[in-house]
């Protein structure tokens, strides 16, 4: 007989709301690893802890029970349950009351109306791994938005062809009181900077880098204030009732602020989404992924038009957008998807846009009209090559 089969398990006894359970299982299912397939369930007086880690994402998540709604613990325990099994078979089951008791050989029996059965589970000080969770005073807060908004207007720009696993995870930083975030793949960069009042500056000073799948995760717990913790490899993210602990990537994140050009004597103001939606339409006859902007002003000096182009076998395939321009006309090729996913970044906040450049070669610079809550934000890439 196996091992798990002779050993005794501690009785564990608990009715819970599907809608509860289901909930708790979904806040965690993040962290679920290949290595470590289980969510180990604490059942304790009125508290039901669900948790999951595969050693560099680790996440526990908690909900109360609630006596008037018919829930209650008979006995409390531990049990370490294969998650996609257990989550599955929890999202199958109708909202009502499911009743958990722990057999003996670490088997969990499942019952809710109709419904009986029974899931082989494992010991969990065997099998799960010890999750070192942060404590005492947290180094500091902000609005559980603020790196969720940060992530979204940078995720982009990050490395997603694996080139690089340190590009592929968001850089945060802090100068002053403004929180920082950067996203590069080597090709394109995107900054985003916010204020946020509680925040000193001192502890995020030399910067972090955040995988960007944990960053995926902190959107499920982005309402009300997040307590933070920064340990030496681990950054943590605390709110009541859920911790995210993540292992953050290692090396050191490129001095961003050198590759930002300063000097761009040349500019023009555009609408985002027209300009975006024009280099959509006009890339698809394009034989080489390219499209050419003539930006060039007026007879006035100043209004004029963005032209842009797009070559292939049969010839070629022409859109413009009117833009006011300063400087003087230049010619410049780019990759399409990165000049849309810039522009439609920066649209969201922001209906036109800056477009700074200095000539054909160097790198192009957007900045936002409005920029609505920003204290910083940017978007640069480089052009193609002639």
């Amino acid at each position: 007989m196996g091992k798990n089969e002779t050993k005794q398990a501690p009785r564990m006894e608990a009715r819970l709301r599907q809608i509860n359970l289901k909930y708790l299982l979904e806040r965690t299912e993040g962290a679920v690893g290949r290595m470590h397939p289980y969510f180990l369930l604490d059942v304790f007086l009125v508290r039901v802890t669900c948790a999951a880690t595969d050693l560099n994402i680790s996440i526990v998540a908690e909900i109360e029970i609630r006596h008037d709604d018919g829930e209650e613990v008979h006995t409390g325990g531990r049990v370490c349950v294969p998650a996609r099994k257990l989550l599955d078979l929890v999202k199958a089951l109708p909202d009502a009351h499911i009743d958990l008791t722990l057999l003996d050989g670490y088997r969990l029996q499942i019952q809710c109306g109709d419904y009986d059965g029974i899931i082989p589970c494992v010991d969990p000080d065997e099998y799960f791994p010890l999750i070192s969770l942060p404590d005492g005073a947290p180094d500091f807060g902000c609005d559980g938005d603020l790196i969720p908004t940060l992530h979204a207007s940078c995720a982009h720009a990050l490395d997603k062809r694996g080139k690089s696993p340190l590009y592929g995870g968001l850089h945060l930083r802090a100068e002053g009181e403004v929180l920082l975030a950067v996203a590069t793949d080597g090709h394109r960069c995107a900054l985003a900077g916010k204020r946020e009042l509680d925040y000193t500056g001192a502890v995020l000073a030399k910067g972090v880098t955040v995988p960007a799948r944990a960053l995926g995760e902190l959107k499920k717990i982005h309402a009300g204030t997040t307590e933070v913790y920064l340990r030496e490899t681990n950054l943590a993210f605390v709110q009541p009732g859920i911790t995210l602990d993540v292992r953050l990537l290692e090396g050191d994140y490129a001095e961003f602020r050198r590759i930002i050009p300063t000097d761009h004597p040349h500019c023009c103001v555009v609408k985002a989404a027209a300009l975006a939606r024009i280099v959509e339409r006009v890339n698809i006859l394009s034989d080489a992924d390219s499209v050419t902007l003539d930006i060039a002003p007026g007879e006035g000096g100043e209004d004029g038009d963005i032209v842009v182009t797009a070559e292939n076998t049969a010839g070629r395939s022409v859109d413009l957008v009117p833009a006011e321009i300063k400087g003087e006309s230049v010619q410049i090729r780019v990759t399409p998807g990165y000049l849309v996913e810039a522009l439609r970044s920066l649209a969201s906040t922001s209906e036109d846009v800056v477009i700074k450049y200095r000539d054909a070669e160097s790198a192009l610079v957007l900045l936002p009209c409005d920029h609505s809550g920003w204290d910083e934000r940017i978007e640069l890439f480089m052009p193609r090559r002639w």
